[in-house]
């Protein structure tokens, strides 16, 4: 039951910035502007964690534990 919530969750997320980027595209909604760099972001080597990737790590993460603790069960 808590896999299929994790993957609802996930599928969710994608949709949610599916249609966010469509509607920035279609012109729906005003994209930001590019704010200057700040401390909130973390860069590695070129890669830059939006709160969008942090956000799908961090379920995807839950859905590995969560799968490791069914198989060690």
């Amino acid at each position: 039951m808590l896999g299929k919530l994790i993957i609802l969750m996930i599928a969710g997320l994608v949709l949610f910035g599916l249609l966010h980027k469509a509607a920035s595209r279609l012109g729906l909604i005003k994209p930001r502007p590019a704010p200057p760099k700040t401390g909130r972001q973390i860069d590695i080597g070129g890669f830059r964690l939006s709160k969008f990737n942090i956000a799908m790590l961090c379920l995807v993460g839950l859905y590995l534990v969560w799968g490791v603790t069914q198989l060690l069960r």
